[in-house]
C-alpha cells in the first residue's frame, strides 16, 4: 500500500524501510538522515502530492508532461 510506503520512505535519499518499530525519531540506515517520525511522514506526503500534481507548461501555455513517477526524484 503506497500510504504505508510513504511513511517508511526516507525524505532525503528515498530508501524505503521495511520496519519503523516504535521509535519517535525516523533514522535512515541508508544515509543517516534523521528527524521526528511525524515530520518525515508529513514531508513524504507533501513531496508525493507535489510529484503527483506537478506538470510542465510549453511555450504555448499547454501542459505537456507529468514529472517522473519515481518518488526519489522528489526528495528534499
Amino acid at each position: 500500500m503506497w500510504l504505508e510506503a510513504v511513511s517508511k520512505t526516507c525524505t532525503k535519499c528515498g530508501y524505503i524501510h521495511q520496519s519503523l518499530g516504535g521509535a519517535k525519531v525516523f533514522k535512515c540506515y541508508s544515509c543517516g538522515h534523521s528527524l521526528p517520525w511525524e515530520m518525515n511522514g508529513a514531508l513524504g506526503f507533501m513531496l508525493r502530492a507535489l510529484r503527483d500534481t506537478a506538470f510542465t507548461i510549453n511555450s504555448d501555455g499547454v501542459a505537456i508532461a507529468a514529472l517522473s513517477g519515481n518518488f526519489r526524484y522528489c526528495v528534499a
